[in-house]
C-alpha cells in the first residue's frame, strides 16, 4: 500500500510502500487469523510473499527496503522485526529459510549501526551501517525514527528468548540507566555517542527504552502500561507505540509462533 493518504479525502498522497507498515499488517493479519480463521491467513501469506518480492535485497546479507522504491542504498533499522520474519517463517514455509536469515541478518546490522557505547542506532543508516543516509532530517542522531528499534527488538526476546536481542539491549539498557539519567530524564533526539539535543520528554521515547530495559528488569513494565492508557489516538507515534506494544502481547492468541 501507499505510505501515505488523505484522511479525509480519497486516494494516496504517496503511492510508495514503507516496509515497517507492511511488516506490521502481516503480523496484524496472522493474529488475526489465529482469532478469526477466514482468509486472514491467506492474505497474511500474500502480503508476506510480496513483502520479499518488492522489499528486501537479498546476497549474502539481506537487507529490508525503506520502500518499493528508491531509498535502495539506505535502511532504516528500526523497521527491522526479527519477532515477525520469524513468525513470517512458520507461516510462510516455503519461506522459511529466508525469513530465518533475515531474523539473524537483522542483529548484524543493528550492531553495526550503534554506538559503541550507548547502544544508540540513528534515524537513517547506509548499508554499511555508517549514519545518516538520503538527506533524511536527523538521519544521523537517536530519534523518533530510531526511537522504534527498541520494542521491535525486545519483542523478539519476549516471544523467542532470542540471545542476540537480549544482547542487543544490554549496552542501552546500562546508558540509560547511567550516563543518560534514568528513564525520565530521556529527551526526543540525542547524538549516538549519548549529548542530548532534544530535552522534551515523551512517552513515545520513554516507552520504546523502557521495553528494551523491561528485558532486563521485567517488574518494571507497568510505567508502559499505565502511561499508554493517557494516550490521545490524535498523537502519532505515541499511539503507535500503544499498538505496537499491544501487538506484542497478542501471542497467545497465536500459539507456536
Amino acid at each position: 500500500m501507499g505510505w501515505k493518504a488523505s484522511g479525509c479525502g480519497s486516494g494516496s498522497v504517496d503511492s510508495n510502500s514503507a516496509s515497517d507498515a507492511d511488516l506490521d499488517a502481516a503480523m496484524a493479519l496472522i493474529q488475526a487469523s489465529c482469532k478469526w480463521g477466514g482468509s486472514y491467513l491467506a492474505a497474511a501469506q500474500t502480503l508476506i510473499a510480496a513483502i520479499k518480492a518488492n522489499e528486501i535485497i537479498e546476497g549474502s546479507e539481506n537487507f529490508l527496503k525503506p520502500a518499493h522504491t528508491g531509498l535502495d542504498s539506505c535502511q532504516n533499522v528500526s523497521y527491522a522485526s526479527p519477532a515477525y520474519y520469524r513468525a513470517f517463517a512458520k507461516k510462510k514455509t516455503d519461506q522459511a529459510a529466508f525469513w530465518n536469515k533475515l531474523a539473524n541478518d537483522s542483529y548484524v546490522q543493528l550492531a553495526r549501526s550503534a554506538n559503541g557505547s550507548t547502544g544508540l542506532v540513528p534515524n537513517w543508516s547506509n548499508l554499511q551501517g555508517g549514519a545518516g543516509c538520503g538527506g533524511k532530517p536527523n538521519g544521523d542522531r537517536y530519534g523518533y525514527d530510531a526511537a522504534r528499534a527498541p520494542w521491535r527488538v525486545a519483542t523478539d526476546y519476549v516471544w523467542n528468548g532470542t540471545p542476540a536481542a537480549k544482547d542487543c539491549l544490554g549496552k542501552l539498557v546500562t546508558w540509560v540507566d547511567g550516563p543518560a539519567g534514568g528513564i525520565t530524564a530521556i529527551g526526543d533526539l540525542y547524538q549516538l555517542g549519548g549529548a542530548k539535543e532534544g530535552p522534551e520528554p515523551q512517552l513515545h521515547l520513554h516507552g520504546r527504552l523502557r521495553a528494551r530495559r523491561h528485558v532486563a528488569k521485567p517488574s518494571q513494565g507497568r510505567f508502559v502500561r499505565y502511561g499508554l492508557r493517557s494516550i490521545s489516538d490524535n498523537t502519532y507515534f505515541e499511539e503507535s507505540l500503544r499498538a505496537g506494544l499491544y501487538a506484542a502481547g497478542l501471542r497467545d492468541v497465536c500459539s507456536g509462533l
